[in-house]
């Protein structure tokens, strides 16, 4: 299943619009009076515009539609979005957008698709693996994001906008039951302080009792866990013109994870093939796995004349304890511990100009101190085992100063050009010590680095509305992401800087009374010193790739067929090839089991967790009656399969994913229930392959889970 696939391309119906909702909750959620698709509002180029007139890719989901597709955590945002992957690395988040994203963990390594959270910047990969809780929209930017954002982006970004407390009193609260005893709890509240004051809590909770599979060495369950998300808004408006929200969110995910098992049909270097059922595992020990964040920001909208001043301040702090078996034997081969703890201060201020002008600008400026390190890492390789303590703070201050300006030549023309200065300082100062199976510790290893990445970074796009009803445009991006030290390598290893310079032609058009929504983009990347890892003894190694070249086309279809009937669609294809990589770890598999490590040219081979094809097809489908409305709505995703890494010998064949639902909303819209399925298939994938010397590794992608939700909302 997980050994080399073929590129053929699996082309069924489409993935999701970039240009609307996933799938609606209701008929009422996507058409208007005149059963017209709603417009949809987006902070894309940091002021509100209708989706439809931003000349960027983009796919944007509300709550419900988040809800109602079966996206319950960013792992699972894929099912919603084409061209988004994402895999997680034992804890660490890792999405992939058109191709373009990190393969990499560990102190002071970021994503290159960037995530925001109401506008602050989240640095730490293990904060990406959150449940969504108190979400209002999510809003999935494609193509590298170099002016208006607060860290440079070469995949993308992913913004995240929570509700706003208002000044009438709401409650929105939820319970489910699912499969192997999960209960999970939603409650949101919202309640006015005074005439210019107002208050929220936002509070979410997950508990799988049972695992997903079996540890057969301890004989226990492996995949269970409980989540904890909490998040609370003061809105305040003192002065007219002023508006001031404090936030304040902590969450917590624990459980026996990471779930790690042998890939099936591969051999490790136990020379015993790995058994068993599909979703065991064969691990010395249970994994455990602990993830803390918190945070607190300010930002503050001020009204100065015709303009308005930005200023968001926000500080992070994340920690990320897990222990795990990562060689999925049963042999005490690689163990690793891993305490990782990062902290961020951000300040990030914005002046715009007023919106409805013929001449828009707007400049901005940004500082970004971070702090994370391990405190420590250990690895216990061998048996008897040889143990290796890293201790290491790599540290990060970036100064940035952006604008971008649009200028109307025409009612039909618009103009618009965009330039951000990013100053980067990295410094890394690790210790290595390590104790031999004997006993002895040899004397420890220290190194010391300092580097200073500097860049101008730009946009330039064109739009042209022909009507009403169809806009075209063309645009040229150059996307930036830091270099970096490798944080687990003595002598200092020093990443080099990504850099991608995008072209993209797309159209967005409206028809039919804008009951049919047809967008579409087609895009070409040259991508250059890209930063990849490979896994040796338990250890990740961070290197440069070359170069690469990416060319694709997304195509996203939304029908209101009936007031009743909504029918999306949609299509991403990605061709990427390394053009060159002479340096690239190549495994090969060896017959007394394990790998041989190497170092091979992977020219020619297509990037890591990047599939050809994503396509879908979804439906909703409403009944309004006496007793209130009755909706049932239905996704069928495929993804093509992709490779792990580049030398493109171990990959994921295709798979399908279904999602469905059965929902009923009173006739009051107070009380709502449904009965919910995810993954109906139970297919089998995996959201991590790892290729090391002792074997070929995988984590699976969650298995079905069905149940039954009840809410109320006041």
């Amino acid at each position: 299943m997980y050994r080399s696939i073929s590129s053929r391309a699996a082309l069924a119906v489409a993935l999701v619009p970039a240009a609307t909702p996933y799938f609606a909750a209701s008929a009422a959620e996507v058409a208007s009076e005149d059963n017209a698709i709603e417009e949809i509002v987006v902070t894309a180029q940091r002021r509100s515009e209708n989706l439809q007139d931003v000349p960027i890719a983009i796919t944007a989901l509300s709550k419900a539609t988040l809800t109602n597709a079966g996206v319950v955590d960013a792992e699972s945002l894929q099912v919603a979005v084409p061209g988004l992957s994402f895999a997680q690395l034992a804890g660490y988040a890792v999405p992939r957008i058109r191709g373009v994203g990190a393969s990499a963990n560990g102190p002071g390594v970021e994503n290159s698709v960037a995530l925001y959270i109401d506008g602050v910047y989240v640095a730490a990969t293990t904060s990406g693996m959150m449940s969504f809780n108190n979400v209002e929209q999510i809003a999935v930017l494609k193509g590298p994001q170099g002016t208006l954002f607060g860290r440079n982006a070469t995949g993308g970004v992913i913004q995240i906008t929570t509700a706003d407390p208002g000044k009438v009193a709401r409650l929105d609260a939820s319970a489910s039951y699912g499969n192997r005893s999960t209960v999970e709890g939603n409650f949101y509240g919202s309640a006015p302080l005074a005439d210019a004051a107002a208050v929220d809590l936002a509070v979410y909770y997950r508990r799988q009792g049972d695992g997903d599979g079996t540890n057969v060495v301890t004989g226990n369950d492996v995949g269970s866990g409980k989540d904890l998300a909490l998040r609370s808004k003061i809105k305040l408006e003192p002065f007219e013109g002023t508006v001031i929200r404090l936030t304040g969110d902590y969450a917590k995910m624990e459980g026996t994870r990471p779930f790690v098992r042998v890939v099936p049909g591969t051999i490790p270097i136990t020379r015993n093939p790995i058994g068993g059922d599909k979703w065991d595992t064969f691990q010395t020990f249970d994994p455990r796995q602990e993830i803390t964040q918190r945070g607190l920001s300010l930002k503050v909208d001020q009204e100065v004349g015709a303009l308005n001043l930005v200023s968001i301040t926000a500080l992070r702090r994340s920690r990320i304890q897990t222990r795990f078996d990562a060689d999925a034997q049963p042999a005490p081969l690689t163990d690793v511990t891993i305490d990782q703890r990062d902290r961020q201060f951000s300040q990030e201020l914005q002046l715009l100009s007023a919106q409805k002008q013929r001449f828009t600008w707007m400049i901005g400026a940004y500082y970004f101190n971070a702090r994370a390190g391990y405190a420590p890492q250990q690895i216990l390789a061998g048996t008897p085992a040889t143990r290796i303590l890293f201790n290491s703070r790599q540290t990060t201050k970036s100064y940035a100063a952006f604008g971008q300006a649009t200028f109307a030549v025409t009612d039909a023309l618009n103009v618009t050009g965009g330039l951000r200065y990013t100053s980067d300082k990295r410094a890394l100062n690790p210790t290595r010590t390590i104790t031999l199976p004997n006993g002895v510790t040899l004397p420890p290893v220290t190194a010391a680095g300092n580097a200073t990445f500097n860049k101008l970074t730009w946009r330039l796009a064109v739009d042209y509305r022909f009507s009403d009803q169809l806009l075209a445009y063309i645009s040229y991006n150059r996307g930036f992401k830091s270099g970096l030290y490798d944080p687990t390598t003595i002598p200092l290893n020093l990443v080099r800087p990504e850099v991608i310079d995008a072209y993209e032609v797309g159209f967005k058009a409206d028809l039919l009374d804008r009951r049919l929504r047809i967008n579409g983009a087609y895009y070409h990347y040259d991508y250059k010193n890209i930063q990849v890892s490979r896994i040796v003894n338990g250890n990740l190694l961070l290197l440069n790739g070359d170069g690469a070249k990416i060319d694709g086309v997304d195509l996203d279809v939304t029908a209101q067929l009936s007031r009743q009937f909504t029918v999306t669609a949609g299509l991403s294809y990605i061709d990427s090839r390394f053009t060159s990589f002479p340096n690239a770890v190549i495994t090969t598999p060896l017959a007394a089991g394990g790998n041989a490590v190497s170092a091979g040219d992977a020219k020619g081979n297509r990037l890591p967790m990047t599939p050809k094809w994503t396509t879908s097809l979804s439906g909703t489908y409403t009944v309004p009656s006496s007793i209130g409305e009755f909706s049932a709505t239905a996704i069928y995703l495929h993804n093509d399969g992709y490779f792990e890494g580049a030398e493109n010998r171990l990959g994921q064949r295709p798979f399908d994913i279904v999602n469905a639902s059965l929902g009923w909303t009173s006739t009051s819209g107070i009380y709502r229930a449904s009965l919910w399925v995810r993954n109906l298939t139970d297919a089998y994938y995996a959201t991590q392959l790892s290729s090391q010397n002792t074997r070929d590794v995988l984590i699976p992608g969650a298995r079905r889970s069905f149940g039954v939700t009840v809410g109320v909302k006041l």
